[in-house]
């Protein structure tokens, strides 16, 4: 197994809302609603509530993200150094399937 599919195995079955929250803390660091409204009309997906934190804590327990400090309620989130590693292995490994789905629907 190689390093790259290791990475790509980490986010496993949550990959798909782990990604997408990297994509948008890959901008700035930010609070969990405001990660839920970017991914909706950046990437017109909806992630719930109940996602996007199950998505966070795995993310958080990986050390692909870390929380900043807050003054208030909302504790934002910032991605790590590995966090953009697997982010882009996962992006490098679909990129070329996404290419060939169009191409095949075209």
């Amino acid at each position: 197994m190689t390093s790259e599919s290791s990475k790509n195995e980490g986010l496993g079955r949550y990959g798909e809302p782990a990604t997408l929250i990297l994509i948008s803390l890959a901008e700035g660091p930010k609070h969990g609603y405001a990660i839920m409204v970017d991914v909706e009309k950046q990437m017109g997906v909806t992630i719930g509530p109940g996602t996007l934190y199950a998505a966070i804590s795995k993310l958080l327990k990986q050390g692909f993200i870390r929380p900043l400090p807050s003054s208030d309620r909302a504790r934002p989130y910032e991605i790590t150094p590995s966090g953009r590693e697997v982010m882009a292995a996962f992006l490098k490994t679909w990129a070329p399937i996404v290419k060939i789905g169009q191409a095949r629907l075209a």
